[in-house]
């Protein structure tokens, strides 16, 4: 509730679910204080000091420096410093003081009881307090008084991020101004440096209690080695060994589960006695447990699908619920009020079937930029709705707010505020949004979403249209058209809705086809001109670099996009050569080299003082591909005039390769390689196996085919023989004799929901072997899906030194092709890891593969 009050108890405003936020009655006042204490600043003098107590947190001392330069900067006070306080300046304040000072306590200031991040800005004679119940809070409220007072509103990171106009007066404050935002804990991950820490902290994001990943903090091998029947059990072996973020899940269906994650938590607690919440998240990683324990938990009837993964959230929460009603029943209720939290995150994502302890806290994760898919937000707030009906005491949402990997503005304003109020209103009071943003194109998505969390019913076109005015001045009109236009864009772009679509899958590019990015162009072009080439005024000089910097960050994002429409013209333009011609065409293609239309490496040396970050998107590479679809087809042409034309055309695009990985050298040994006999190779054929059980020989497939009903016990499903599943499985896999088959009788198929679905094989390797991997395959892919194989060079220790791979293109493979993939293993290489991998599939995806064959040479 927001609620506006002053000293004679006067209300109004009130408007549900928003942001308590009022001017209230005055504590004690300082003795001897006067009436009417002297403004802030006046003629450009500062009154007094900024004090910060001596065993203040760094955070508090962090807002003090900036709040003092900030008053510098605005009002031209050179005197303002930053001072320690002493006794001295506790009995007789006058400045501002920020946090729990001791003036602060003589004055009897203290932020609210209610809220985890509320704050008072609380005027006593010639003394303002800033108090926050946490750190981060007594930072929030510096912010606040440089936005109330000062006039500042922090748009972008850094310095010139911000807008003000240079003020030689500030009135002193009159009235308390208390803040319980709306969102009681709500942060952001923004990257690393101090420019984004400092910006964070000025919109008012703050900390978070602990309610992510954790299992693998809590399931440790030594914890294995003393209850060995926690370990995991995947692939057909126990993963005992394997610890860290990226580890398969434990068995938590085992009741030494809950017992342990107790343990932890009484001892997390032990050391960190203020902490609201102990996180049993599950590990970033899509292997379960496939005991037979963890089977039977899993339940006899056909494993339910939700949002593209099996649904085990009634596993996973019965064990996070037995632990949380464990710590509230241990050590005679010391821990009253703690919770046991995790996200709602990959198999667990789902409100379980059975009513949870109150203590149960939490997060559920999705990326609700989809919202702009009318059927996916339906189903996000029913998820909701669900989850506050659970039995849970609180709830929070976690959010992809990107910003990288993505090139283009990713925009969806409407959708944000939606989301924003409607999970506010449902009972959500913790959010927090990974975004590691591109400023120029994210920054008026974090900018908006810091004033939603403080009020989810403020008015986000009212606050868009004041970010655009002072963001960009006379070409404000040209940037909120260029921002709507990037809204409808990707509202409009069809195609699955999933997840966090198009992250690092470079076909995301398609979101924003050629005619749409020259569309943008123009409108950034026109804002710019609307501004002085070289402005004069400061605050001109201020927007032309904003809009300079959004050009920049379009002329990057276009480099790719013509690299990658060069990249996949190359691969569906050598699938069908039937002429010397249609190779002599294919050769022309500008995607050989497509390092000089876009090589992020390139590009980032070009602009080393613009803050990019390196490129996430995955750039997959045709040419091996299109140069052994290119010698096959001209092999299979009679040795005329065109033929050899197009021959010598081939070997001047191999004399023309650059240097480094891609090598004519490479590409003159691939062909006499691959007619040669292959190190490894699965044609996914029907096999002879002795069972387990019985001891007799027969005939079966190479690994067990799922339908709708194979999900039966929660089995996970067995990899083919010669290969591991390292990832999520798919709803439909198939496996065996196929009349769709490439040339044997057999194939793999992957359709249906299938969030990411991984086969891997090692081989040993050594530096400097040559090695190329062939694979056919055919198949379907909308905007966002991947499918694709890969060579992955690791060293001894498992570390990855190298990567090559390449993608099927989206939209339709219809006949079965031949890709390849090559590489050289680098210096200490010991494992050659082979991948086929797809995943994030729209219902009418698909792909299949077969002949899988790895050459060495």
């Amino acid at each position: 509730m927001m609620k506006f009050s002053f000293s004679k108890k006067i209300f109004f405003g009130v408007l549900a679910g928003t942001a308590l936020v009022f001017a209230a009655a005055r504590g004690a006042e300082i003795p001897g204080a006067p009436a009417e204490p002297r403004p802030l600043v006046a003629d450009g003098v500062f009154a007094g000091s900024v004090f910060v107590a001596e065993d203040c947190d760094m955070a508090e001392l962090a807002a003090a420096q900036d709040l003092a330069n900030w008053i510098r900067k605005i009002s031209g006070a050179e005197n303002v410093r930053v001072r320690t306080e002493n006794f001295a300046d506790a009995a007789n304040p006058r400045g501002v003081f920020v946090g729990k000072t001791l003036a602060a306590a003589r004055a009897r200031v203290a932020a609210p009881a209610e809220g985890d991040e509320s704050y008072v800005v609380a005027p006593r004679g010639e003394a303002l307090f800033l108090v926050g119940r946490t750190p981060a809070a007594t930072a929030h409220a510096a912010a606040k008084l440089l936005t109330r007072d000062f006039g500042a509103e922090f748009l972008f990171p850094g310095e010139d991020g911000a807008e003000w106009t240079p003020k030689k007066d500030v009135p002193f404050p009159r009235e308390d101004f208390v803040c319980v935002p709306a969102w009681t804990r709500r942060a952001v991950a923004l990257g690393g440096g101090a420019e984004n820490a400092a910006w964070a902290r000025r919109l008012g994001f703050g900390e978070l209690p602990r309610f992510s990943h954790n299992l693998c903090r809590i399931f440790t091998p030594e914890i294995y080695a003393e209850h060995p029947r926690l370990a995991p059990f995947c692939n057909g072996r126990v993963e005992a060994e394997r610890n860290g973020g990226y580890a398969p899940q434990p068995n938590l269906a085992n009741p030494d589960a809950p017992r342990v994650a107790l343990a932890a938590a009484k001892e997390y607690f032990a050391e960190n006695p203020d902490a609201p919440m102990f996180s049993v998240g599950v590990n970033d990683c899509f292997s379960w447990d496939e005991s037979e324990e963890s089977a039977r938990a899993y339940g006899d009837a056909p494993m339910r699908w939700f949002r593209n993964l099996p649904n085990r959230s009634d596993y996973f929460w019965r064990f996070a619920d037995a632990t949380a009603r464990a710590l509230a029943a241990a050590d005679g209720g010391a821990f009253a009020g703690k919770k046991i939290s995790a996200i709602a995150y990959l198999d667990c994502q789902d409100a379980p079937t059975f009513r949870v302890a109150e203590n149960v806290f939490p997060v559920l994760c999705a990326d609700r930029s989809l919202w702009i898919f009318p059927e996916f937000a339906a189903e996000d707030k029913a998820l909701m709705r669900r989850w506050a009906a659970s039995g849970v005491g609180g709830w929070g949402v976690y959010d992809y707010y990107y910003g990288d990997p993505f090139l283009f503005p990713r925009v969806f304003f409407r959708a944000e505020a939606d989301s924003v109020a409607f999970a506010h209103a449902a009972g959500a009071r913790l959010f927090y949004g990974e975004v590691f943003p591109q400023a120029p194109f994210d920054a008026p998505k974090v900018w908006l979403l810091s004033k939603l969390l403080e009020n989810p019913r403020a008015d986000a076109d009212a606050l868009l249209e004041k970010f655009f005015a002072l963001a960009y001045g006379n070409a404000a009109a040209e940037m909120r058209e260029f921002f709507a236009l990037c809204e409808k864009i990707w509202r409009e772009q069809g195609g699955q809705c999933r997840w966090i679509k198009g992250w690092r899958v470079e076909n995301s590019v398609e979101i924003f086809p050629a005619a749409a990015r020259a569309e943008c162009r123009t409108l950034l072009e026109a804002a710019r001109k609307a501004l002085p080439e070289a402005p004069e005024d400061v605050r001109e000089r201020r927007v032309a670099a904003r809009l300079d910097a959004a050009l920049l960050c379009w002329e990057r994002a276009e480099a790719f996009a013509k690299s990658y429409d060069a990249r996949k013209e190359l691969e569906t333009r050598t699938r069908a050569l039937k002429t010397p011609e249609d190779c002599a065409a294919a050769l022309e293609s500008p995607a050989w080299n497509f390092e000089k239309i876009y090589s992020d490496a390139a590009w980032l040396r070009a602009h080393p003082d613009a803050g990019f970050a390196p490129c996430g998107m995955g750039v997959s590479d045709p040419r091996a591909s299109a140069f052994v679809r290119v010698v096959d087809a001209l092999r299979a042409m009679p040795r005329d005039e065109e033929r050899l034309a197009a021959e010598r055309k081939l070997a001047g695009v191999l004399r023309g390769l650059p240097d480094g990985r891609v090598s004519e050298t490479l590409f003159r040994a691939l062909v006499p390689a691959l007619a040669g006999a292959p190190v490894f190779a699965e044609n996914f054929e029907p096999r002879l196996s002795r069972d387990p059980e019985d001891g007799e020989e027969r005939e079966k497939s190479a690994f067990v085919a799922l339908d709708e009903n194979g999900w039966r016990r929660g089995k996970t499903v067995a990899a083919p023989a010669s290969f591991t599943l390292r990832s999520a499985p798919a709803e439909n896999l198939f496996c065996g004799e196929t009349s769709d088959a490439c040339a044997g009788a057999s194939a793999l198929k992957i359709s249906g929901a299938c969030e990411m679905t991984e086969l891997s094989r090692d081989v040993e390797t050594r530096p400097g072997a040559r090695a190329a991997l062939s694979v056919r395959a055919r198949g379907r892919l909308s905007v966002g899906a991947t499918a694709g194989f890969m060579l992955r060079w690791r060293d001894a220790e498992r570390k990855i030194l190298r990567v090559e791979f390449a993608r099927l293109s989206c939209g339709e493979t219809p006949e079965w092709t031949r890709f390849v993939v090559a590489g050289t293993a680098p210096e200490n290489a010991a494992t050659l890891e082979i991948l086929l991998s797809a995943g994030l599939f729209a219902p009418d995806d698909f792909v299949a593969f077969d002949d899988v064959e790895l050459f060495e040479f």
